[in-house]
């Protein structure tokens, strides 16, 4: 019994070789679909076919080029491994890759040279079920199996759109999940709000550098564009009813980084937490309004002297000014010039002291500041500040009654109410004028809120009170001066914002002397978006003040048309 056949047509008797496992089938006649059933039914055991024909199927089969098929059985070859078709028609080759005509479940080899042909069956047709199995793949974080998916997808044009949408998508909807998870704590938690996008950030920069970037590079730009939408608009930011809320929590997580006394971090650890804020600064839109929080905070870090390292602060501005060019850090690096020559003065002040014996004259410290470049607004009259709020002297008054106070009996003597009374309590804590027996020192340095005060706690004044420090400021803003604060920068933002508008509209009339109202807006968004997103109503405003001031004028024959006056 002979197990091979070679060069059989397609014109053969209806009788089952049943011994045959290895068969070559030359046409003398064009292949039908009925021929293809007859070698099924001739050959059930047949392991090898090789398929050699230069004719095309006949015209009434052109039917079967569509996934319809059924007028026709599908034809199975149970036990064939494998299958050469490198001299094959087209036809052919389309009759046994569609599983819709042919099935072949135990095929491992495929020899074919119409590779389109094969892309456009496996791939191309089943880009649906493709793009579904895709996001079943990141849910689970198959990382592997969709590397070799994206590869590929990556072989039809045009394909891979389509899938890095869906990874953007992915990526956006698990960013403003993890950030709702933690939205209560969060907007009051700069460190638990940023780190939280940075961990998002990380796990999801991983992914594309070692699945997508080594097949498309422009994947990047679309996990730019995911990133960059849940981070401006989030769960935090529409609880606290405002896009500006990042840059704002952002600009707090570098005072916290910066400041005196942050036992979380690691010198050697900051450099790299520096880096990871540009990345976070890098996506935020409103780049101003984090200027505008984090010249404030480091003007209190510089007066205040509560600045970890000199290096740490110009290692930052730095980057900033990297990032943004001079003129967005030109404030931020006079305030450190004003601190330098501040602390030159002071010596030579006291070595003058010396010269002319000028014993009387009590010890002081200087700092002189240009006006300029300080967030600090002067005050219209000249008041000596109080050493301490209201609230603090009516709490400590009580302790010329008793030494031991609990946090209710103090609200009962003092009836202020109980929210304000813990962020009073909480400041003299800080300071350790005040002790509480049921809070330990290492949760009073680091991880203590107000909140965590309760009212059964036991307060005591601390009779051996001492301190380190030269100056101890027990003036800690209450959260409802600290939000009248908040409120008065984003007003201060918004005023500045106005006059760039306006600056940027003048440059760019004066270029171009006439141009349409909608071309003027486009240009003015274009320009400025490097810095902060401008409103259209906003812009539209300012036009309108420009015309009033006759900077700008509209065409009397076309109201759309705006003219530069010089």
């Amino acid at each position: 019994m002979f197990e091979d056949l070679i060069g059989i047509g397609n014109a053969f008797p209806s009788v089952i070789f049943s011994h045959v496992t290895f068969l070559q089938v030359n046409d003398k006649a064009p292949f039908e679909h009925e021929f293809f059933q007859q070698i099924a039914w001739s050959f059930p055991f047949l392991k090898q076919l090789n398929v050699l024909n230069i004719n095309r199927q006949s015209s009434i089969l052109t039917i079967l080029n569509s996934n319809d098929n059924l007028l026709y059985s599908i034809v199975k070859y149970l036990y064939l491994m494998s299958l050469y078709l490198t001299h094959a028609h087209i036809d052919n080759v389309e009759q046994f890759l569609n599983e819709t005509k042919t099935r072949l479940p135990r095929l491992t080899t495929l020899v074919v040279n119409c590779l389109k042909k094969v892309e456009e069956v496996l791939i191309r047709d089943q880009l649906y079920v493709i793009y579904s199995e895709s996001k079943t793949l990141l849910r689970d974080e198959r990382h592997q199996d969709l590397a070799l998916l994206f590869k590929l997808v990556n072989r039809v044009p045009n394909a891979t759109n389509e899938l890095k949408k869906i990874v953007e998508n992915h990526i956006y909807e698990m960013g403003i999940n993890t950030i709702e998870r933690v939205s209560g704590t969060a907007i009051n938690d700069p460190k638990l709000y940023i780190e939280t996008i940075l961990d998002i950030h990380k796990k999801y920069l991983t992914l594309v550098q070692n699945v997508f970037t080594l097949f498309d590079f422009m994947i990047n730009y679309f996990i730019f564009l995911a990133c960059a939408k849940f981070i401006n608009n989030n769960p935090v930011t529409q609880t606290a009813g405002s896009t500006t809320k990042s840059p704002e929590l952002l600009a707090r997580y570098c005072d916290i980084l910066l400041r005196k006394g942050n036992k979380g971090v690691e010198e050697t650890d900051l450099e790299e937490k520096f880096n990871q804020i540009m990345i976070a600064f890098n996506y935020v839109e409103d780049k101003d309004v984090y200027q505008k929080f984090y010249s404030r905070m480091l003007a209190k870090r510089l007066v205040g002297q509560l600045s970890a390292s000199d290096d740490y602060e110009e290692s930052m501005i730095s980057k900033l000014k990297q990032a943004c060019g001079y003129e967005y850090t030109s404030k931020l690096q006079r305030m450190f010039q004003d601190i330098g020559v501040s602390k030159t003065l002071v010596p030579e002040y006291e070595k003058y002291r010396e010269n002319h014996r000028a014993t009387g004259i009590a010890d002081f410290s200087i700092m002189v500041l240009s006006s300029n470049s300080w967030p600090f607004s002067a005050p219209s009259n000249f008041i000596l500040p109080i050493e301490m709020s209201t609230y603090q002297m009516v709490v400590l008054l009580l302790f010329n009654k008793a030494l031991n106070w609990t946090v209710e009996r103090m609200q009962d003597e003092t009836q202020i109410k109980s929210e304000l009374l813990l962020q009073v309590l909480f400041g003299l804590l800080k300071s350790k004028l005040l002790v509480c027996t049921d809070i330990n020192e290492d949760e009073l340095d680091e991880d203590l809120k107000d909140t965590d005060i309760k009212l059964n706690y036991s307060i005591r004044l601390a009779t051996n009170f001492k301190s380190k420090k030269l100056r101890i400021n027990l003036n800690v803003p209450l959260k409802s001066v600290e939000q009248k604060d908040i409120e008065g920068v984003h007003r201060t933002i918004n005023d500045d914002r106005k006059m760039v508008i306006q600056a940027a509209i003048v440059r760019i009339m004066k270029a171009r002397q006439t141009l349409k109202h909608a071309l003027l807006m486009q240009e003015v968004i274009q320009q400025l978006s490097s810095r902060f997103k401008p409103n259209i109503p906003v812009i539209k405003k300012c036009i309108d003040i420009l015309i009033e001031k006759e900077y700008l004028e509209r065409q009397p024959n076309d109201k759309d048309v705006l003219r530069y006056l010089a």
